[in-house]
C-alpha cells in the first residue's frame, strides 16, 4: 500500500535502451524503480528501426522511428534532434493528461520538449543534466559562432529556470547549476547494478585493462593506443581490450593493428559487456583533455565499481578525487606514460594490493551508487 497518490509520469529520453540492447540503461532502471513505487511511466524515445507502442517490463514505451548513428555529421545530427522534438510533442499530446514529466538530456534540444510540455500542456517537468551543453561543444571548438553560442546559453538557462527540479549526474554539474539558476538541484549520478555485476577472482598472467563504451572524439582513444605502444616498448605486462563502437571506430582499429597488446571487440549488450569485464583486472576511462568533459558521470565507471575492478582514468575532476580518496583507482597524465608505468607496476607485482583496491571499488558501489538507493532518491524527488 502506497501512502502517496500514484502519478502518471512522461519520461523523455531520445536514446532509451534496454539491457538487451546495451549502452546506458539508466533510464530503464529509473523507470522501473518509479513503477515499483506505484507510478505509471510512459517513455518517449527514438529508435533506428522500431516504431509504435510497446510494453517493456511495465514501461509503456512509445518508439519514434528516427535513424541515428554516431558517425552522422553535425547538420544531420541536428536534423534528427529536431525531428525527435517535433514527433515527441505530437506523441505527448496523445498521452495527455499527465502529472509530471522527466526530461533527460542529451541532446539539449529535449529542452524544447520540456518547455512545450510546461507551457502548452501545463505539465511540470524535472530536467536531468548529464553533460554541460553548450559548454561542451564550445570548449571542444565545435560551436564557434558567437551569436549562436549566446542564444544556446540563453536557451540552456531558460530550460533550467523553468524546471521544477534539476537532476544533476555529478557533483561538478550540480555546482555549475547552482551558479546559473535558482531552481532546486539534486545530485543523482549513474547507477551501479550490484545484482548484475559481481566481483570475479582472476589469475591473469598478463594484467588486463578494459575500456567499454563510445569510440568518439571526446573519448580520444588515441591516448590509449599511445599508452599501449609505450607499454610494448617498455615490455610492460599489460593488455588492453577496447569494446564498443562510435565515430572513430575504424581509426582505432587501424591504429591498433600493429599492436599485439590491444584487442578491439565489437559493441555488446549488457550481458556481453559483463562477460568481457569479468576477465579484466581494471577498467579504463578516457576523455580528451578538455575541462568540461571532466564533469560527466560515465556509466562504465559505475559498472566497473560494481564489478569490483581497479579504476584507471586519464583526466582530472571529481572522479579523480573520488577514486583516489576511496583508494579504488588512480589518475594519470596521458602525455606522461612513464607516470602510468610507475602507478600500475605496484598492482601488477602485488596482487594483494590489487585485491584491496578492487574490494574498495565494490564497497563504494554498494554504499553510494547501488541502483535501489539512487532510485529511491529519484522517487522522493518526484513525489516532493
Amino acid at each position: 500500500m502506497y501512502l502517496y497518490p500514484a502519478l502518471k509520469i512522461l519520461y523523455i529520453h531520445q536514446y532509451f535502451r534496454t539491457p538487451e540492447e546495451g549502452w546506458s540503461t539508466r533510464s530503464y532502471e529509473l523507470a522501473r524503480g518509479l513503477i515499483a513505487h506505484g507510478h505509471e511511466v510512459c517513455m518517449i524515445t527514438a529508435h533506428n528501426k522500431l516504431s509504435g507502442n510497446k510494453m517493456i517490463d511495465g514501461i509503456g514505451v512509445h518508439y519514434l522511428k528516427i535513424p541515428y548513428e554516431n558517425h552522422f555529421g553535425f547538420l544531420r545530427r541536428v536534423f534528427t534532434y529536431l525531428k525527435f522534438v517535433r514527433l515527441a510533442k505530437k506523441e505527448a499530446r496523445k498521452i495527455h493528461p499527465l502529472d509530471k514529466a522527466y526530461v533527460m538530456t542529451t541532446p539539449l534540444t529535449t529542452g524544447l520538449i520540456a518547455l512545450y510540455l510546461k507551457k502548452k500542456l501545463k505539465i511540470p517537468y524535472l530536467f536531468e543534466v548529464g553533460d554541460l551543453w553548450p559548454e561542451a561543444p564550445v570548449q571542444m571548438g565545435i560551436s564557434r559562432n558567437t551569436w549562436l553560442t549566446k542564444k544556446l546559453y540563453a536557451f540552456e538557462k531558460k530550460c533550467y529556470d523553468e524546471a521544477e527540479t534539476i537532476v544533476a549526474l555529478s557533483p561538478a554539474i550540480q555546482d555549475y547549476m547552482q551558479t546559473i539558476t535558482r531552481t532546486k538541484t539534486v545530485m543523482i549520478p549513474n547507477l551501479s547494478d550490484c545484482e548484475f555485476f559481481k566481483p570475479t577472482e582472476n589469475h591473469n598472467k598478463i594484467f588486463q585493462i578494459g575500456y567499454f563504451g563510445t569510440f568518439g572524439v571526446a573519448n580520444d582513444l588515441g591516448q590509449v593506443i599511445d599508452l599501449a605502444r609505450f607499454a610494448r616498448k617498455q615490455s610492460l605486462s599489460v593488455h588492453f581490450t577496447l569494446m564498443g563502437n562510435g565515430a572513430e571506430e575504424q581509426k582505432i582499429k587501424q591504429a591498433s593493428k600493429e599492436l599485439h597488446n590491444i584487442t578491439v571487440l565489437p559493441f555488446g549488450n549488457k550481458k556481453e559487456v559483463r562477460k568481457v569485464m569479468d576477465k579484466m583486472d581494471a577498467i579504463y576511462i578516457s576523455y580528451k583533455n578538455i575541462p568540461v568533459l571532466n564533469t560527466g558521470s560515465p556509466n562504465k565507471l559505475f559498472d566497473g565499481l560494481a564489478a569490483g575492478k581497479l579504476i584507471i582514468i586519464n583526466f582530472e575532476g571529481w572522479i579523480k578525487t573520488l577514486i583516489e580518496s576511496e583508494k579504488c583507482g588512480f589518475s594519470h597524465d596521458p602525455k606522461k606514460p612513464e607516470i602510468f608505468e610507475e602507478k600500475i607496476l605496484p598492482f601488477i607485482t602485488d596482487r594483494a594490493l590489487l585485491k584491496t583496491y578492487q574490494e574498495n571499488s565494490r564497497r563504494l558501489a554498494e554504499s553510494k551508487f547501488e541502483k535501489s538507493l539512487l532510485t529511491q532518491k529519484l522517487v522522493a524527488t518526484i513525489q516532493d
